[in-house]
């Protein structure tokens, strides 16, 4: 059982393997894959690379959103394969935007710790200079003191 079945005829799909025992299990023209849709539709042109179209559950099919979950195929094979390979083009996207996300994000904090710190830094300095302020006031009435306490005694009124 390794290819598709060949028993149902074109616009039929069977989910058992090529020689399975008993009955097909074929089903018409749509296919379900995981959260995509594989549909055979001939098209009225002379090659068959396009019989198969497949889209995801969340395609709106906008011409202007960008979405790369549809697609057309030549069998329900090669559609899952392209399906495959978009889904890992999305997972590493995904993944790749997740890792930027987490980058910026620590950026951010970091940011917002530096300016935690700044804001610190800058009231540390206004007590600094309140305190330096205090201590040169708190030197000069101790130097006035002190200037008073060297400072011979006054003669009394009566001492001439």
């Amino acid at each position: 059982m390794s290819g598709a079945c060949t028993i149902p005829p074109a616009g039929w799909y069977c989910s058992r393997g090529d020689g399975h025992e008993g009955p097909c299990a074929a089903t018409c023209s749509a296919y379900r894959y995981g959260k995509w849709t594989i549909d055979f539709g001939p098209k009225p042109i002379p090659t068959r690379k396009f019989d198969y179209s497949f889209w995801h559950d969340d395609y709106d099919g906008a011409p202007d959103s960008f979405d790369n979950r549809a697609g057309t195929a030549a069998s329900v094979e090669e559609a899952k394969a392209e399906i495959d390979i978009i889904e890992d083009m999305d997972r590493d996207l995904t993944e790749a935007e997740n890792g930027q996300v987490e980058q910026a994000l620590d950026k951010f904090k970091l940011l917002f710790r530096v300016q935690e710190l700044e804001r610190a830094l800058t009231e540390c300095s206004k007590q600094l200079r309140r305190a330096a302020k205090l201590a040169g006031n708190a030197d000069w009435a101790i130097n006035a003191m002190m200037e008073q306490l060297e400072a011979p005694p006054a003669k009394a009124r009566g001492d001439v």
